[in-house]
């Protein structure tokens, strides 16, 4: 299962397509993957899917705590999205509320695999365009 020393290739008879992997996913979990300096591999997920996350805990964000959430989290993986993210976020970061707000509503606009960052484009146009 061990693949070029870096990573690993899983699979299963009970599970014929896997949409995602956890390894180590609970609380204080006991561990039984190594590498090969014998140095305990660090709990993962591969999925993004949205848990407990709702619009309301994204409303609870002021502006720059949540363009930053969206910066470090969950930022658009698609080249063409990217770019136009990083511009809203150049936008947001330099106060271009304008800019911010124009590039946002392309990128709402845009088909978006990830639920998540959807809600919380859409929550973030909210705060742009209807500051408290």
């Amino acid at each position: 299962w061990k693949d070029r020393r870096k990573s690993g290739i899983l699979t299963s008879e009970a599970v014929k397509q896997p949409v995602a992997v956890r390894y180590g996913w609970a609380n204080n979990p006991v561990g039984n993957l190594y590498n090969e300096a014998d140095l305990p591999a660090f709990p993962f997920r591969t999925d993004n899917w949205l848990l407990n996350w709702d619009k309301s805990r994204f409303e609870a964000m002021s502006l720059l705590e949540l363009a930053a959430y969206i910066q470090r989290n969950i930022q658009p993986s698609q080249l063409e999205i990217k770019s136009v993210w990083d511009e809203v976020y150049q936008g947001i970061q330099t106060n271009n509320k304008g800019l911010a707000s124009q590039r946002l509503q392309t990128l709402i606009n845009q088909k978006l695999e990830d639920e998540k960052l959807a809600i919380a484009l859409q929550v973030l146009l909210e705060k742009l365009e209807f500051p408290s």
